[in-house]
């Protein structure tokens, strides 16, 4: 008898866990054309925006991917002039910015993408969450930022397709 309930837990379970995984949104490669990048995000609706930032031979942003990773994220090519060259460049630049409250955590991925996820000032003055990360690829060099969300709701699936860039 407790074989026979053990059999039909495990079924049950296993049934559960086929049911759970198939009825879940998924994950899809997408491509960021312009700068030759892709990652696996989430699945979503929505429309990959790209926009040319560079007006002027001193703007620093080159251009810009607007998408979702569950939340909005930019993905920003960025002068050479501007891109910290590793890790601990950037805890340096983070830790002489009045705005900046608390360093969370930092991370450095097998792909060479590195960042910081830290507490600093929002323009009411009240203290949000917010991230940057920087990536390089064939000679471009790329920031990445969360957009409206300072709560950084997403963080773990953002932070996957970040780590699965290439």
């Amino acid at each position: 008898m407790n074989t026979r309930r053990f059999l039909l837990l495990i079924t049950s379970m296993i049934t559960l866990s086929v049911f759970m995984t198939s009825c879940g949104p998924g994950t899809e490669e997408i491509t960021l054309e312009k700068y030759n990048i892709t990652m696996t995000v989430p699945k979503s609706e929505s429309k990959l925006e790209y926009k040319n930032l560079k007006l002027t031979e001193r703007d620093t942003k080159l251009s810009r991917y607007d998408f979702y990773i569950g939340k909005r994220v930019n993905v920003i090519e960025i002068k050479k002039s501007i891109f910290p060259d590793n890790l601990a460049m950037l805890k340096k630049v983070i830790a002489s910015d009045e705005n900046i409250t608390e360093v969370l955590e930092t991370k450095e991925f097998s792909n060479g993408a590195f960042g910081a996820i830290f507490k600093k000032k929002g323009s009411s003055g009240k203290e949000i969450k917010y991230y940057l990360f920087y990536y390089q690829k064939d000679g471009k060099y790329f920031k990445i930022e969360p957009v409206f969300n300072s709560d950084l709701k997403e963080l773990d699936a953002q932070l996957a397709a970040f780590e699965s860039m290439k």
